[in-house]
């Protein structure tokens, strides 16, 4: 049932200031597309989450870095030169108000 152990650091305390939801429509959905994308997540340090959504995007990314100016040098220059990325939006986090991985059991 247990699927690791994980110390919660202090993200700021880090240099680590800035975080982002951004939501992705692909190109397709074809498994070299989604490859690519599985390949960069699991690559990238910076996205620290990444889950498939139902509604008009296929993917949210949590992505950190330590400032703003990064955070979009990430998501320009790496996530949208992937060339499969068809759309995608940015909500900047300002505060997380619970950050929590304990399971309501």
């Amino acid at each position: 049932i247990i699927n690791g152990y994980v110390a919660m650091l202090n993200s700021k305390a880090l240099g680590l200031s800035a975080m982002a939801y951004v939501h992705i429509a692909l190109l397709d959905h074809t498994q070299p597309t989604i490859e690519t994308l599985d390949n960069f997540v699991a690559e990238q340090e910076q996205i620290i989450e990444c889950c498939s959504i139902t509604g008009s995007n296929d993917y949210v990314l949590k992505i950190i870095e330590k400032d703003t100016e990064n955070l979009e040098k990430f998501i320009m220059q790496k996530l949208l030169r992937l060339g499969i990325v068809r759309a995608s939006t940015t909500n900047l986090i300002l505060r997380q108000k619970k950050y929590t991985t304990a399971l309501p059991l």
